[in-house]
C-alpha cells in the first residue's frame, strides 16, 4: 500500500511488514527514488543494462513494443473474462515486463535525472487535470466561441 509520509507531503512510501520499515518510492520533486543498496532495484538496473549490451538498442526497442502489446492483450482479456484472478495475475506479470522494458528505454534514450524530471512534470499535469472541472481539458479540443 502506498501512503503519504508525514515529513513531506510529496513523498510516498511502501511499508514492509517483514522489516517494519518504510521505503520511499516516489517524490513529486524528484520522481521515483531508488535507494542505493536496494538489491532489487540495483539488480534490475544491472539486468536491464546487460540485456541492452547483449541484444542491442533496436532489438530491445522492438521487444518493448511486443511487451506493450502483450499488456494490452492481457488487459482486454481481463475485462472480457469478468476480472477473474488468473487474468489479474497475467496483467500484473505483463506490467512487470513492461516496467523492465521502460527502464531499458530510459537507459537507451536519456539520463535518469532527465527522465525523472519529465515524469514529475507528467504527474503534476495529471494532478492538475484531476483537480480541474473542465471536462475538455487534456483532450486537445478547441472550444467554439459563440
Amino acid at each position: 500500500m502506498v501512503t503519504p509520509l508525514c515529513e513531506c507531503k510529496h513523498r510516498y512510501s511502501t511499508h514492509n511488514p517483514k522489516t517494519d520499515k518504510c521505503m520511499v518510492m516516489y517524490c513529486e520533486c524528484k520522481g521515483f527514488i531508488k535507494k542505493k543498496g536496494d538489491k532489487m532495484n540495483v539488480n534490475a538496473q544491472v539486468v536491464c543494462k546487460n540485456a541492452i549490451d547483449k541484444w542491442g538498442k533496436e532489438k530491445q526497442l522492438d521487444m518493448a513494443i511486443e511487451e506493450l502489446s502483450e499488456l494490452t492483450k492481457a488487459i482486454v482479456k481481463y475485462r472480457r473474462h469478468g476480472y477473474v484472478p488468473v487474468w489479474r495475475i497475467k496483467v500484473l506479470e505483463e506490467v512487470a515486463d513492461v516496467e523492465l522494458m521502460c527502464e531499458q528505454i530510459v537507459m537507451l534514450l536519456s539520463k535518469e535525472a532527465e527522465f525523472n524530471r519529465i515524469f514529475a512534470n507528467k504527474v503534476e499535469n495529471l494532478e492538475n487535470i484531476i483537480q480541474d472541472d473542465d471536462p475538455l481539458r487534456g483532450l486537445n479540443i478547441k472550444k467554439v466561441k459563440k
